[in-house]
């Protein structure tokens, strides 16, 4: 499938193209997609940056591990996608004062002015 648009189009604007263009069933399709990827992606960028394994994230989300294997292949449920966020703005404040590779170290570093916790601890309380 082609979908011609072009860069200067806002969203609202392909917004609107598409819902001139395709009918109901197609864009209620579309946007439990969108809604499945970009809820997913939270966790999937966690792992990436803080370089976590399912089994990491799982301690630190208080599940099992065949549980983030389904997040990953779904998404958390409401209750936990919330935490997956504002752990995911952490990401974003690490990311934005340090260089990637440094991450995964500064996460799983035992810090004084956090008890003696790493952040990943954190992130489980």
């Amino acid at each position: 499938m082609k979908f011609e648009t072009q860069v200067a189009e806002s969203p609202d604007e392909v917004a609107r193209a598409l819902l001139a263009s395709h009918g109901q069933d197609w864009i209620w399709t579309a946007v439990k997609y969108l809604d499945y990827a970009l809820r997913r992606e939270p966790l999937m960028r966690l792992k990436k940056v803080w370089s976590m394994t399912n089994m990491d994230c799982a301690r630190m989300f208080g599940v099992t591990r065949p549980t983030v294997a389904k997040w990953l292949e779904t998404r958390p449920p409401p209750r936990k996608a919330l935490l997956v966020s504002l752990v995911g703005d952490a990401s974003d404040v690490l990311e934005a004062h340090l260089d990637l590779e440094h991450i995964p170290a500064v996460v799983r570093t035992r810090y004084e002015t956090t008890g003696g916790k790493t952040l990943m601890q954190l992130g489980r309380e």
